[in-house]
């Protein structure tokens, strides 16, 4: 069972600001990096954002450019932590990826249902 079982956390929740220093969304760690290796964003500890009143024991970037849009801003789907544990059982390891809607399925879908999606489609 274990062989088949995710090897790392699917959910990182690392926060992403911008330049004003509102938050945007949560990312996973490796976009994090692409992020700060390409120079977009720095990484930030939560006492340089004097608008936010929360713990700082998680990782946070803020961008240096101002993003083009912000169509989830009411969101708070994309703001909100991801719990890494079974939404069935609960259980916090052993987890193994499923989609709601398989690939082959996903593919046929019009581009504005697969691009850039955060959650399955449902």
């Amino acid at each position: 069972m274990s062989d088949l079982c995710m090897k790392s956390a699917m959910y990182d929740n690392v926060r992403m600001y911008d330049p004003q220093g509102e938050v945007l969304c949560t990312i996973s760690l490796k976009k994090a990096h692409w992020y700060v290796n390409k120079e977009l964003a720095d990484w930030i500890t939560v006492e340089q954002l004097p608008s936010v009143k929360e713990e700082n024991d998680r990782r946070n970037i803020q961008l240096r450019f101002e993003p083009k849009a912000r169509s989830n801003r009411n969101s708070q789907y994309v703001t909100a932590d991801k719990k890494n544990q079974c939404v069935v059982c609960g259980a916090k390891q052993f987890h193994i990826r499923h989609y709601i809607v398989p690939f082959v399925y996903r593919c046929l879908f019009p581009h504005e249902y697969k691009s850039h999606m955060s959650h399955d489609i449902g």
